[in-house]
């Protein structure tokens, strides 16, 4: 029992004096303590999750919170509440200000003037002015405040001025039809139109290489009318313009190259009203121009939205508001296989690609809602008696051929152009036209790669048909198959998606096509809708985002262990560390304890003499 304890004590005594070690040694268990928290704190941060990445910027909703305002200007504008009713704030007809359906002004410009009206708690009014016009009125004070000016040394000494508020690319207009600009320039100079008192001209002149001729005019309409009449050939103005020029339907704009933008400021002739525009300068210094972006954004789909409804019939405004909630969305079948344009993206669990997005965007503009008609992947020639039948509306991508053209209907306008080709192993050589009827061809079934193949080779006899893009290409890796009658896009789905290089394009077909939604043949309302608003959708740009997308999904699998692995290796120093620091205090207690052993022999042996001696 003596010795059991003793064994039990000697082993708690090990743990404590590890731990907490004798003597009351405070600094040393502040020490361990400190080091073990350390420890977990270092596993915690390695494992943190990363944050979304969105931007935190202040939205000042009152002059007084914005950084660093004056007790003058607060007094100031306190003043103008008190004494003005409201503010004029002139602009030009354009994307960012243009007449709604109901007469008032929408657009990024109205936007701005609401948060300047809540910002100092004075109605600031959005009025459109020809740009002639909109500069006398500045003159003569009759407007308060104009977005239109852009900043220049002369300006500044005429105006108050804000840094820029908004920021404008150059483009062009012409008459659509109209003989090109270099063909022109070959017998004499070009002539261009730019709005006078404007530094369109400075900012485009060095980038011209051609001779030409330079004309003023005043406003828009003087810029139409000179197209019309041949006075000139190509107006310059800012992105915005393009708005003024909407109802024209001989008009086509154009972006300048190389990209030029043109900033604007808010500005006032009204020495009055400068603590106005003094404190709407703080705010931009201190990130409210990040607000501004989100308005910008905000205004320019709301005149996008304006710019479709003015083009849908009125069977077609009808259409929408019968589908613009969830509760009666359009259902659309999607492709589980067909990289970039639509696809099953399984290991996110969810549906990705170009098709994808553009319908967003058409969300986005429009105001119909859609909805996946079947939520797990289904084969294509399910899918297509879906579409067929009526069960979806629209499919993401359907490729207009001689057999399906009494089936369906087709948007006119498309989202990506493609070309077929033939593909193969890398290592496979290269074939020629001729070489392809001696190959041996794979083909997924009820496509249009099968059916353009069949027609284009008609005497091909060693052809296999698989269901799927996934079935094809492992034949073609296998060796089952030479060639795979495809498309550009079906290589870039093995490549970047898959992740399974070793293809390539062995035969390209000078045929493109163009990719665009399919529809039933019943939904000739919805076709026409969508045929509107693709053209005001930026699907190049959708596009290229797709097609440069490489997934890498090893590397991402490995980028996540690596928290893991730092956090074990924390975990596994502090044990060692701990571990340690135990054995150094095991030893330091086995030489106390011999210590204390000699000390007790010693009083022994002291004693036992003196016994005897007794």
């Amino acid at each position: 029992m003596g010795k059991e304890t003793d064994k039990a004590t000697r082993r708690n005594g090990f743990f404590r004096d590890a731990f907490f070690p004798a003597r009351n040694d405070k600094w040393t268990k502040l020490f361990l303590v400190g080091f073990f928290s350390l420890c977990v704190f270092g596993f915690v941060v390695v494992l943190e999750k990363e944050t979304d990445g969105s931007l935190v910027y202040p939205i000042y909703t009152s002059f007084r919170d914005v950084p660093g305002v004056t007790d003058e200007e607060v007094a100031a504008i306190e003043d103008l509440q008190k004494r003005r009713k409201g503010f004029v704030y002139a602009v030009t007809l354009s994307t960012e200000a243009f007449y709604e359906s109901s007469g008032d002004i929408g657009g990024y410009s109205a936007l701005f003037c609401e948060w300047l009206s809540t910002l100092f708690g004075i109605p600031f009014k959005p009025t459109i002015y020809k740009w002639d016009d909109l500069m006398d009125a500045m003159e003569s004070l009759e407007a308060d405040f104009s977005g239109e000016i852009s900043t220049t040394e002369e300006r500044r000494e005429r105006y108050f001025m804000t840094g820029d508020i908004a920021e404008r690319s150059v483009k062009y207009m012409r008459l659509a039809g109209g003989e090109r600009m270099f063909t022109i320039a070959k017998y004499r100079p070009l002539r261009f139109g730019f709005l006078r008192n404007t530094i369109t001209l400075e900012l485009v002149s060095p980038f011209i290489e051609e001779k030409f001729e330079i004309f003023f005019v005043n406003n828009y309409e003087e810029a139409y009318n000179s197209l019309k009449s041949g006075q000139i050939d190509a107006f310059f103005g800012s992105s915005v313009a393009e708005a003024a020029f909407e109802f024209y339907d001989n008009v086509t704009v154009a972006d300048f190259f190389p990209f030029i933008y043109n900033p604007v400021s808010m500005a006032t002739r009204n020495p009055e009203l400068q603590p106005i525009v003094s404190v709407v300068q703080r705010a931009l210094e201190n990130e409210a121009f990040y607000y501004l972006i989100q308005l910008y954004n905000q205004g320019y789909r709301d005149y996008l939205r304006h710019k479709l409804f003015v083009h849908l019939t009125q069977e077609e405004q009808l259409y929408i508001l019968e589908h613009s909630s969830s509760d009666n969305a359009i259902p659309f079948a999607a492709t589980y296989d067909n990289y970039p344009v639509s696809f099953y993206n399984e290991r996110e669990k969810e549906w990705q690609g170009i098709a994808f997005d553009v319908i967003r965007e058409i969300e986005e503009i429009t105001g119909l809602r859609f909805v996946p008609a079947h939520h797990l992947p289904i084969e294509w020639t399910v899918l297509l008696r879906i579409l067929e039948k009526g069960e979806a509306a629209m499919i993401t991508e359907l490729i207009r051929t001689r057999e399906r053209e009494e089936r369906f209907l087709w948007a006119n306008n498309s989202f990506q152009t493609d070309y077929y080709a033939l593909l193969s192993n890398s290592r496979y050589k290269n074939v020629t036209a001729h070489e392809v009827l001696y190959s041996k061809v794979g083909i997924i079934d009820a496509t249009a790669y099968a059916e353009f193949f069949r027609n284009w080779f008609p005497s091909h006899t060693n052809t296999l048909v698989y269901s799927n893009a996934i079935e094809v290409f492992n034949a073609l890796e296998r060796g089952d198959v030479d060639l795979v009658m495809a498309t550009r896009n079906l290589l870039l789905s093995v490549t970047n998606y898959m992740e399974r290089p070793g293809f390539k394009i062995n035969l390209q077909f000078g045929r493109p096509y163009a990719s665009t939604f399919g529809f039933n043949v019943r939904e000739e309302v919805l076709r026409s809708i969508v045929d509107k608003a693709l053209p005001l959708i930026d699907t190049a740009v959708i596009t290229g985002r797709w097609t440069r997308r490489v997934f890498d999904y090893k590397s991402k699998i490995l980028e996540a262990r690596i928290p893991w692995l730092v956090g074990l290796a924390i975990t596994l120093f502090c044990v060692i560390v701990l571990l340690t620091l135990a054995l150094l205090a095991r030893l330091q207690t086995e030489k106390h304890l011999k210590v204390m052993l000699r000390e007790r022999r010693k009083d022994l042996e002291a004693h036992e003499v003196f016994q005897d001696k007794i």
